[in-house]
């Protein structure tokens, strides 16, 4: 895929040299999933919705064996945050273990998204349809436009 290969192409002009490797999606899965790999690129969506999604991003308690996870266990305040965050009632009190969340992983850098691709939502006002985004998202806290319930007379 593109992807690979301009992060190859820009790895190699600093001098790190790469062999790109495109396999098909359960190949790849089960390499990740075995730590069978140096770097790896994978595409999972945004990390939008509810801070929950943090867990299963970086927690390997919360991962369930997802290939998207950092399975990163090394801070055990991040660990803390991201168990007691769950927990919280309070918007603005875990709204700001979120933020601490945030900058742990930052400064800990177990993994890295490169970009977020950009999602466009076109549609036709004259078919009766009228599209909306559900509070919280749909699924794990996806937050799209179109939500099925608006589908239903």
């Amino acid at each position: 895929d593109r992807d690979g290969e301009v992060i190859r192409d820009q790895l190699e002009s600093v001098g790190i040299r790469v062999d790109l490797r495109n396999m098909e999606q359960t190949t790849t899965d089960a390499k990740v999933r075995n730590w069978d790999f140096q770097l790896a690129i994978s595409g999972h969506g945004g990390i939008m919705g509810d801070p929950k999604i943090l867990n299963e991003m970086i927690s390997e308690e919360y991962a369930a064996g997802s290939v998207n996870s950092a399975r990163f266990q090394d801070n055990k305040e991040l660990l803390k945050l991201l168990e007691t965050q769950m927990l919280e009632m309070d918007p603005a009190k875990r709204r700001a273990m979120v933020y601490r969340i945030q900058e742990i992983f930052a400064e800990e850098l177990p993994s890295i998204c490169l970009y977020y691709p950009e999602t466009l939502a076109a549609y036709d006002p004259k078919k009766g349809i009228r599209w909306f985004y559900t509070k919280g998202g749909i699924s794990k806290g996806i937050p799209i436009a179109q939500n099925k319930l608006s589908l239903i007379r």
